[in-house]
């Protein structure tokens, strides 16, 4: 086989690009069927034979998202699943045997839980109106400003 191209891999990862955005459009317009996109992973094929690597999968192991996806209850809809099963992220890189992704990158999710815990005034665990109203200034909000709206009109 003659050796791969920067253009042949450009093209073959933008076709995997397209198919995955493709995946999470039909699955949004049609919530009733389960949709999902996979990674067989870096398997052993013609495609690979250039690449020295000790990592390559057998085209048995390359199946094994496949088969998850149709003889496993899946968690959502228009997801992707990495080689090792487990749901990965479309934009960045999910090396197998790291977490699944949860849906939020870990800095995100860092974020999130420094402003629930900012809000959560109590510590118990949950967010109220008393905490909102505790933690939020409404009155530089456009239509508190204006006189449309008080601030507790704002917050709720």
């Amino acid at each position: 086989m003659p050796q791969q191209t920067a253009d042949g891999f450009a093209a073959y990862g933008l076709t995997k690009a397209i198919l995955h955005n493709y995946t999470m459009i039909a699955a949004r317009e049609n919530p009733n069927i389960l949709i999902s996109a996979i990674t067989p992973g870096f398997v052993e094929t013609k495609m690979t034979e250039s690449f020295k690597s000790n990592t390559k999968l057998t085209p048995e192991q390359g199946t094994a998202s496949t088969r998850h996806c149709l003889f496993q209850k899946l968690g959502g809809n228009g997801w992707f699943y990495g080689s090792d099963c487990l749901r990965s992220p479309i934009l960045v890189t999910r090396d197998p045997g790291t977490p699944a992704y949860t849906g939020v990158t870990p800095s995100r999710q860092a974020a999130i839980d420094a402003s629930f815990a900012k809000m959560d005034i109590s510590g118990c665990g949950s967010i109220d109106s008393v905490n909102i109203k505790s933690n939020y200034n409404c009155q530089i909000h456009p239509q508190v400003v204006s006189g449309q709206i008080s601030h507790d009109e704002a917050i709720l």
